[in-house]
């Protein structure tokens, strides 16, 4: 359809074979040359609403176009040469391999990594909107509610080695349940938890959750609590107090994400509170 011989003929007779072609469980193209592949991933990819998740698999210097063409490329080591595995994004021994390598780590990796982003997205949503409503009970003076090495250490101390662990070891079913079970790969074709209502969801979450870890704080410290001296200790023991809720809560909403709880996954969250 790219090709500047494409006569308009042309372009009708291919959409009709990709029309065709939708209501056929499979198609089988014989005798067709490198570029023919690559033309058949381009109609598919760009004539095919909506957008579907194009992968081509091939072992030899001729699926070379084709792997390449296609979002997620998948090359076999064979007799053939390793062409198709250099220009690969994943490269396989066997043809038997893609089942588990798409039903297994493929659908693992997808619930993993939503996770692990709207997670990433949460806590630090949830650390900045603590600064926003401290800003808005304080009138804006300016003054600082955290203090700076605390401030600094939230990330890659107190809300980093749990959610590392996560995208590692997460699994919600077994091998097995993957493997007999292959309509549960729908999640990832349909998007269900990577999306704007999923990131929506995080986002006023975070809000929530920041406002009762703030405020319940705000009640019970502010004025209360005083020194030897009948003083008040100031906002340095009332910004531990509220970073200790936060970096609590963001490892129990981890926690509370987590289908396989291993020793690992434990140590992580524990080690993130202390």
């Amino acid at each position: 359809l790219e090709s500047e011989g494409t006569t308009e003929q042309d372009e009708k007779l291919m959409l009709d074979f990709l029309s065709f072609a939708k209501s056929c469980k499979a198609v089988i193209a014989c005798r067709v040359s490198p570029d023919q592949k690559r033309q058949v991933v381009t109609l598919v990819r760009k004539h095919t609403k909506p957008q579907p998740m194009t992968l081509s698999i091939g072992d030899g210097a001729n699926d070379v176009p084709m792997i390449l063409e296609a979002h997620v490329g998948v090359g076999i080591s064979g007799n053939e040469g390793m062409q198709a595995v250099r220009s690969a994004d994943y490269a396989i021994a066997q043809f038997s391999f893609l089942q588990p390598l798409l039903l297994v780590h493929g659908r693992d990796n997808y619930r993993r990594i939503s996770v692990v982003v709207m997670y990433s997205l949460y806590k630090n949503c949830f650390l900045v909107t603590s600064l926003f409503y401290y800003g808005v009970y304080t009138g804006f003076t300016g003054t600082a509610l955290y203090d700076s090495l605390m401030l600094a250490g939230f990330n890659p101390f107190w809300s980093f080695v749990g959610i590392i662990v996560y995208g590692v070891l997460e699994k919600d079913v077994s091998r097995e349940v993957s493997l007999s079970q292959p309509e549960l790969y729908l999640e990832g074709i349909r998007n269900m938890h990577f999306n704007l209502k999923i990131l929506f969801k995080w986002a006023l979450s975070a809000m929530t959750h920041t406002a009762i870890c703030f405020f319940v704080p705000v009640g019970i410290h502010l004025g209360k609590i005083t020194n030897a001296s009948a003083m008040d200790d100031g906002m340095l023991p009332f910004g531990t107090g509220v970073l200790q809720a936060l970096v609590v809560s963001v490892n129990l909403r981890l926690l509370l994400e987590t289908n396989n709880v291993t020793w690992w996954n434990f140590a992580a969250y524990v080690l993130g509170v202390v």
